[in-house]
């Protein structure tokens, strides 16, 4: 099929008024990781880094061990996930959680989040505490 300069260019014009009347999709934004690196702060001192406006479905991985990981504004319940190793490695998950959650380190730190996105909801907005030292309200993954 030969293409003319004519039908070329006609084409580029479809695209882009297609384009202009395209609603753009938005960033889901699932929230604020903010990792804490004393055991003491953890949840409510002085944080060590925050990283705000977050997109869903994303891995926040900074270096270092972390004794704290507090996840806010998660507005639409999107399921939060904690590793005790770094890059959302899977076999290092220590919990996973619905809503704004603040996960206190046990006796091993913590290396990283993964915020989902929308999807399997909690049925209320409250955040969660886990301590680390106790029994915490963990949902296993299924290992396929």
């Amino acid at each position: 099929m030969h293409l003319s300069p004519t039908s070329t260019f006609a084409s580029l014009i479809g695209i882009s008024i297609a384009g202009m009347l395209m609603p753009h999709i938005p960033v889901a934004l699932a929230g604020t990781a903010t990792f804490y690196e004393h055991r003491e702060d953890a949840c409510k001192g002085k944080p060590a880094l925050v990283f705000e406006d977050l997109p869903c479905n994303t891995c926040v991985n900074p270096p270092g061990d972390w004794y704290g990981i507090y996840v806010s504004g998660n507005s639409n319940g999107n399921k939060v996930m904690v590793y005790n190793q770094g890059f959302c490695t899977p076999w290092a998950q220590v919990g996973q959680w619905y809503g704004n959650v603040c996960v206190q380190a046990g006796r091993t730190p913590l290396g990283a989040a993964y915020i989902a996105c929308p999807g399997n909801k909690m049925a209320n907005d409250n955040t969660t505490i886990v301590d680390g030292e106790e029994t915490a309200e963990v949902v296993p993954i299924p290992v396929d």
